[in-house]
């Protein structure tokens, strides 16, 4: 703070006192005058300092060092910074780190005041942990190159009967969580933004929460070319947090066909994506504040009433309202509409229509496996037929790997391919078609017979064999190598022992007791059952070989037959045909 001009004409009223004054009664004066006005010594010490007044007094040999180790200090700052709540408050005093850092045998021989003073020089103040972190200003380099979307409760909430109602400030907050409960559907405002230009798009959600219909149904709202829009386009990049229908497959794998780069910014740092945290605050004191004094009566008329707000505020054709772009390096302020307008027609990417873009939300990447010539064969749709891809110049690709192929939709024949590699790592490249010669069907990138016989690159499988080849073979090159294996050289000069050291392991072996085993004693040899017929069985046999019925003897014979034998059919079909005995030698079953 200032000294005003009352407190300057005291404090050189009592430096030109102290300069008169004789030995030993300086400390009386500053005492009085410290007494008079209400200041503590080292306060007034402090401002007539700032005068150009000096003491005189001589100089302490150790001031500006401290008792207090580094590493101390350090454990004190670690106890406070800890204790910072991310609201920014500091929850334990100097005073309570010092009194822990004693009874957890640090040595800290000061005061809490004198640790204050050294914080402060130390940059740990309390005033210091409350601060922000430095961060950087990002730019981003045309309209379209990076758009910020944020979804984010709206006050305004709709019950079906055709009434608006306000979330008001004494009946939602955290004490009183059950008045959130009761609000089945809550109205969710989602907001886009163009980093470069400012234009914002605005949209609202009848829904209970976040969801991923709802976020594909407003980026094709943003995005889609519209008579009625000036805003939109595909852009390269979509910056947001890290919600949950943000990173769900679909939304992913929707904007990854798109060739969209999604980041998103760490927890807890919004202001990573500031451009639409100020829109989504303009849409609030600007559109939102207007709701209570001209209700809308669902979501369909706030819609209608936000998209005509935003497509004035965006054009500057808000009556009485100036609300153009003022930015440093800016000749005159701009209508964000007017700064859009600077895209050029290479940044501008049209989406497909809403087939397509449904089509692509719910398609799956198609697996291929890497050919011997390090290719994969996949039909991209603009194409209309298939077509070989070259995967020779990604790091890490090996034979018979597995990779996950979607084709771009920007591109008439490029596509996107996922890698992961055996290291854990992911690797994503886009890739045009192999070139063909329209009479030979010889790749036109493939080397030529007499010019240069380039090999196809080694894969990280291939180098690591060629490794452990010189290993083996050392101080011979690769040809010497296959050489050498060729003629079935001994590896390692013969020095590696691979079995001959058992031998010195075999005369280390314990002697081991004998045990004695019991004899098996030979049993019989059961004989093998015979599988035996009924009667009915053994009569449907045998009509099936006579062909004829049997005569009233044969009947009466076979119907006195007994435990008969499979094997003994053909024995008694024979006895028939011979005139049936009296009795046929049949074999006794046992």
């Amino acid at each position: 703070m200032g000294i005003n001009q009352v407190e300057l004409d005291v404090l050189r009223a009592l430096i030109a006192q102290l300069g008169g004054a004789r030995h030993g009664e300086k400390g009386k004066i500053l005492k009085d005058a410290a007494a008079l006005y209400g200041w503590s010594m080292p306060t007034l010490y402090r401002k007539l300092e700032d005068m150009g007044w000096r003491s005189g007094r001589k100089r302490r040999v150790d001031a500006g060092q401290s008792s207090v180790d580094d590493q101390t200090m350090t454990v004190l700052e670690s106890l406070r910074v800890q204790s910072v709540r991310k609201n920014g408050k500091l929850t334990m005093p100097t005073t309570v780190a010092r009194g822990i850092a004693i009874n957890n045998g640090y040595q800290v021989d000061v005061t809490p005041s004198t640790l204050n003073r050294l914080m402060r020089r130390r940059g740990t103040s309390n005033q210091a942990l409350r601060t922000d972190s430095p961060h950087t200003r990002v730019r981003s380099l045309h309209p379209n190159h990076v758009h910020q979307v944020d979804p984010s409760l709206c006050l305004v909430y709709y019950l079906g009967d055709g009434k608006q109602y306000i979330m008001e400030a004494d009946q939602f907050y955290k004490n009183k969580l059950e008045n959130y409960a009761k609000v089945k559907l809550k109205c969710w405002r989602y907001v886009l933004v163009d980093h470069y230009s400012a234009t914002m798009a605005v949209r609202y959600y009848a829904a209970a929460g976040e969801n991923t219909r709802n976020l594909f149904d407003f980026l094709c709202f943003a995005w889609q070319k519209d008579s009625t829009k000036v805003l939109h386009g595909v852009p390269k990049i979509l910056y947001w947090d890290k919600g949950s229908a943000n990173t769900s497959p679909a939304i992913k794998h929707f904007l990854d066909q798109l060739d969209v780069q999604h980041l998103t910014h760490e927890a807890g740092k919004a202001r990573a994506k500031g451009a639409v945290e100020g829109a989504n605050n303009l849409v609030e004191t600007q559109f939102e504040c207007r709701l209570k004094f001209e209700p809308v009566d669902n979501v369909d008329q706030l819609n209608a009433a936000a998209a005509t707000w935003c497509h004035a505020y965006n054009a500057n054709c808000i009556p009485g309202q100036d609300t153009r772009l003022s930015r440093k390096g800016m000749a005159t302020p701009l209508a964000r509409y007017g700064l859009w307008q600077t895209i050029r027609k290479e940044h501008l990417r049209l989406l497909p229509n809403e087939d397509i873009c449904r089509a692509l939300l719910t398609s799956k990447p198609q697996e291929r496996t890497v050919a011997a010539n390090l290719t994969i064969s996949f039909r991209h749709p603009h194409l209309g037929k298939s077509a070989e891809y070259s995967l020779r110049d990604c790091a890490g690709v090996q034979v018979g790997m597995k990779v996950l192929v979607a084709p771009l939709v920007y591109s008439a024949a490029d596509i996107r391919v996922d890698i992961n590699l055996a290291d854990g790592s992911h690797q994503v490249h886009h890739i045009g078609p192999e070139q063909f010669d329209s009479l030979s069907g010889m790749p036109v990138a493939g080397p030529v017979f007499g010019e240069n016989y380039a090999a196809a690159p080694d894969t990280d499988v291939e180098r690591r064999k060629k490794a452990a080849d010189r290993a083996a073979y050392p101080d011979l090159n690769d040809q010497d190598i296959a050489k050498a294996k060729a003629k079935q050289k001994t590896p390692f000069n013969g020095q590696i022992k691979a079995h001959s050291y058992l031998q010195d392991a075999a005369s280390q072996t314990p002697a081991y007791m004998q045990k004695t085993g019991s004899q098996i004693e030979p049993t019989a040899i059961p004989k093998p059952q015979q599988r035996m017929v009924s009667r009915v069985q053994m009569k449907m046999w045998l009509l099936g070989k006579l062909f004829r019925d049997f005569t009233a003897d044969e009947l009466a014979w076979l119907n006195s037959l007994e435990d008969v034998a499979e094997q003994d059919l053909e024995t008694i079909l024979s006895q028939i045909r011979d005139g049936v005995p009296a009795k046929p030698a049949l074999r006794v079953v046992s």
